[in-house]
């Protein structure tokens, strides 16, 4: 085959190569490479005769795709608890026994004195008791710290 029709090989195949061109006219002129493009264009038309048909996939097929593809995943450790029984108890049972436990602290708190009730004894520093800081009493309210202070402030031997 000669070079001028090996650079157009695709237009001659095709048929739209124009009546005038170079390559249209070497072809009426040689018989090589006129033999040559007929035996290609048998080719061609033999392949495109055993192509096969575009099928579409049966129904339910990217399904099961998805599905051996989940079945080939690493399972993780959390699994255990939310696909079995037993972890789903496990984890409802935990659950039940955070919550009662933090109402038990919630309403024992409540139910307790409060540590800065309106009149509290307070333990003065036992390394000092040739000063005579034993036990005060404070007489003041709790909620003022100004009085508190003030009491501690002032605190008198007897």
């Amino acid at each position: 085959m000669h070079r001028i029709i090996e650079d157009h090989l695709e237009d001659v195949l095709s048929g739209t190569l124009p009546a005038g061109h170079q390559a249209s006219v070497h072809l009426k002129e040689c018989g090589e490479c006129r033999e040559e493009t007929g035996l290609m264009r048998a080719h061609s038309q033999l392949l495109h005769a055993f192509k096969a048909p575009e099928a579409e996939p049966r129904a339910g097929f990217y399904a099961r795709v998805l599905e051996r593809i989940e079945l080939q995943r690493p399972v993780s450790i959390w699994a255990l608890f939310t696909e079995s029984i037993l972890g789903r108890r496990l984890a409802t049972a935990s659950l039940a026994a955070a919550m009662f436990l933090g109402v038990y602290v919630v309403s024992s708190e409540q139910t307790e004195p409060s540590l800065f009730a309106a009149h509290t004894a307070v333990e003065m520093d036992p390394l000092f008791p040739a000063a005579g800081f034993t036990n005060a009493v404070m007489t003041a309210d709790a909620s003022d710290s100004g009085s508190v202070l003030m009491s501690l402030v002032s605190y008198q031997e007897r």
